[in-house]
């Protein structure tokens, strides 16, 4: 039976707002009030989206993949019903090349990076499904090209040309809740989001459109009750909530996905690092909801996330915990602290404790307003405020985990009004010029800002 929703809607939203230019030809729609997104019927439709001549021998089950690498197991054949995700298309062999060039891109310097700091199999997950599943490949093609040529300057539309193939290849299916509900389609919404982050400078703007999609795809699983316990599903989920995080707080609104529906054991003493990163994960996100949620003046509430955190920073394992933190000097021109971990999933944790509590330090509701005691909370906040900066500012700079370091670019940017000291200005400019030079992760808007804050001239 079709279904008609709010998140169906939210759907289709998506779909219309990233059909490449001229695909209304292939692929019409409906204006009427339910959907009326064209289905892979037939292997004829699906190549004359592709404009492709149609061969009996579109969909073949290959003993040897045309994109199979070194290493990596390829998924056992599909059936039939699973066709729409899952066929081998043919691919010409300078095609073939190209792509693998750019799968080793994303394997070395984009999959385990960036995304496999609370599934580690993430990336690898991708990489054996990616010869069998177009949708995905080129999504992670979009990736890898935007992120190899993010500072070339040879007006290169290689990422753009496969970020179309990809949504081409991603309409039809958005008629298929089974389909919508394959750990694929958002495991290709994340890379895609992160394709959409990092093309911001290129593009002038950042539209969250992929952002958008990740939300109905969450929320269509989640209103049938169910949630991704393992495989590529669980690693996507918790990447596209990471994502929400950052775009929540830098457009001041709550948190999107109902995080008691994910599946996670939050008071549980697994001592695995990923789960302590996935509760940290889960308890900011309930924070940011919070601070820019309709009951921020809630006293209750603040005290129940402020206890929530405090367990968590106690209860910790000791692999979530610091394997050397030095001690401030004041008498150096150093203002951070070197604070390094052992793990990746430890740096997103901690990282996201101190992110929480400086948030939690803004937004305290018992904070007066007005009057003799606002100026000394104040100066208290400025204090609390400034230590979880630094430290994030020293975890960025102890180690080399781009989605830590992100969160400390986040809190700069948000929080640099709150440093006066023009040395330590400087310091902060130069961690988000760092971060964008060895992660990627665009920086000259935060900068521009900060300059602009702090009436810096260039």
């Amino acid at each position: 039976m079709r279904f008609v929703s709010e998140t169906f809607e939210n759907i289709r939203t998506y779909a219309e707002l990233n059909s490449p230019p001229g695909l209304d030809a292939k692929c019409t729609r409906s204006s009427s009030a339910e959907p009326a997104f064209p289905s892979f019927s037939s292997p004829e439709h699906i190549q004359s989206l592709l404009g492709i001549a149609y061969e009996d021998n579109f969909f073949h089950d290959s003993a040897e993949s045309p994109l199979a690498l070194p290493g990596v197991s390829v998924p056992a054949p599909v059936t039939a019903e699973q066709s729409a995700l899952y066929h081998v298309l043919p691919y010409a062999p300078r095609d073939r090349q190209r792509y693998a060039t750019l799968l080793i891109h994303f394997r070395r310097h984009v999959g385990p990076l960036w995304f496999d700091v609370t599934d580690s199999d993430f990336s690898i997950q991708v990489l054996c499904l990616v010869p069998t599943c177009p949708i995905l490949l080129f999504s992670t093609l979009a990736l890898a090209a935007r992120h190899l040529h993010r500072f070339a300057d040879d007006g290169t539309d290689e990422a753009e040309h496969y970020h179309d193939r990809c949504i081409e290849l991603l309409l039809p299916v958005l008629n298929d809740r089974t389909a919508i509900s394959d750990g694929v389609i958002l495991a290709s919404s994340v890379l895609l989001r992160f394709y959409e982050e990092i093309s911001a400078p290129i593009r002038g703007r950042d539209d969250a459109w992929h952002l958008l999609g990740g939300f109905a795809f969450v929320e269509e699983v989640q209103n049938e009750s169910r949630h991704w316990q393992e495989g590529l599903g669980r690693g996507a989920f918790w990447i596209h909530q990471r994502q929400d995080i950052i775009n929540a707080i830098l457009n001041q609104r709550p948190t999107k996905a109902n995080l008691t529906l994910c599946g996670l054991d939050r008071t549980s003493s697994d001592s695995n690092p990923e789960t302590w990163a996935k509760r940290c994960t889960c308890l900011v996100a309930d924070v940011v909801s919070f601070c820019f949620g309709p009951n921020a003046s809630s006293i209750e509430r603040y005290d129940t996330l402020r206890h929530q955190l405090d367990w968590w920073d106690m209860h910790k394992p000791p692999c979530s915990t610091a394997f050397f933190q030095s001690e401030l000097d004041h008498q150096t021109e150093d203002p951070f602290p070197e604070i390094i971990f052992a793990l990746d999933a430890s740096v997103v944790g901690v990282a996201y404790y101190h992110l929480s509590m400086l948030l939690m330090a803004i937004y305290n509701p018992r904070q007066p307003k007005i009057g003799p005691l606002h100026a000394l909370g104040r100066q208290q906040i400025e204090r609390e405020v400034q230590f979880h900066v630094r430290t994030l500012c020293g975890i960025a700079l102890s180690n080399p985990c781009p989605p830590g370091r992100v969160v400390a670019c986040l809190a700069i940017s948000q929080c640099g009004a709150w440093f006066t000291n023009p040395d330590e200005r400087l310091r902060l400019m130069n961690i988000i010029k760092v971060v964008e030079q060895d992660d990627m992760w665009p920086g000259g808007s935060t900068i521009a800002s900060l300059k602009e804050q702090w009436s810096i001239s260039d």
